[in-house]
């Protein structure tokens, strides 16, 4: 399975006075500046590129160029899909990826740009490798803090803190309690008559919850996608079998993947579309700081999502 796939490489250029409008794909897209300088210009913000940096903006995240007091810039520039739950966690926030003074990348994306335009009958694939360890090194999440990703765990105790740390590490991974309580040192009766008290849920709710989530996140990012394959999105979140996914997904959202899709392709066209709206303000953001809320609230917040669906009207 594809982890991602690239829909156009090459080598460009921004020469001076070049400027282009404030604009967002549906698709990621990438730029690394390999001479001159560049200012790139997002919604919140400048980012003034020198030879080596990386950008790379995530569906939605509007961004344009100012080459108005600068010089000629040479890229590398990418739009590529991700399908990959590890790798779509890097911009789950939405915000774009700036990664300044890395020079080694250069000769990645030079092989992935000449692989683009060869004739070579397994480039498909092996730009998939490229593309994916590409993005993988430039990931610089750390997992030794205990803070979670989703929740607010300020008033849990350490043992639960690093449950949720390390199935939040371990998502994907088939579920195994065993594993768990002894990665962990602890009783499995204990470890889970503890989880309950403390999060009101038990460990495989707050494990379905994390793996909905990387879904929903991969639903929503490639809704331009046409030929996107929701059972492999399924896959990568650590789901074995398609129908006990539909069944989970079901149960924690009141939607099934594909009327969740349908709306955030809808979104494209209407911004305001309610459950697309209710999902970016309740759920996809959810991980910034000041917005986490307990495993208990968060379950709630994820319950309601299909509250907010309206089928299409029926052609007349």
């Amino acid at each position: 399975m594809e982890k991602t796939h690239l829909l156009w490489a090459g080598k460009t250029e921004m020469p001076s006075g070049w400027q282009t409008q404030m604009h967002s794909d549906t698709f990621f897209h990438l730029f690394y500046l390999r001479k001159g300088n560049t200012l790139l210009v997002g919604h919140h913000a400048e980012y003034p590129l020198l030879p080596g940096d990386l950008m790379i903006f995530p569906p939605d995240a509007p961004h344009g160029t100012d080459q108005s007091n600068l010089g000629l810039g040479l890229f590398y520039e990418l739009k590529f899909h991700v399908f990959d739950s590890d790798l779509l966690e890097l911009f789950e926030s939405g915000a774009p990826l700036w990664v300044q003074n890395v020079p080694q990348l250069n000769l990645v994306l030079e092989r992935i740009v000449s692989l683009h335009y060869s004739d070579h009958p397994n480039k498909t694939d092996l730009i998939d490798t490229l593309l994916s360890a590409f993005l993988y090194l430039i990931d610089h999440r750390s997992i030794e803090s205990l803070d979670s990703a989703y929740f607010d765990t300020d008033n849990y105790s350490p043992l639960i803190k690093k449950t949720i740390k390390y199935l939040e590490v371990h998502y994907s991974d088939p579920y195994d309690l065993s594993a768990l309580s002894s990665a962990l040192g602890f009783n499995k009766s204990y470890l889970c008559s503890q989880f309950q008290k403390e999060t009101g849920v038990v460990i495989s709710t707050c494990l379905h919850y994390m793996r909905i989530r990387r879904v929903l996140s991969t639903l929503y990012m490639n809704r331009g996608n046409v030929n996107f394959n929701i059972n492999a999105a399924s896959q990568y979140a650590g789901f074995g079998s398609s129908s006990y996914f539909n069944r989970i997904f079901k149960k924690l959202t009141g939607l099934t993947p594909g009327q969740f899709l349908e709306a955030a392709r809808e979104s494209s066209n209407n911004p305001d579309e309610p459950l697309i709206q209710y999902y970016r303000d309740h759920i996809k953001d959810s991980e910034n700081a000041d917005r986490k809320v307990t495993v208990l609230n968060a379950l709630k917040k994820l319950n309601r999502l299909g509250e907010h669906y309206s089928p299409p009207a029926s052609p007349e």
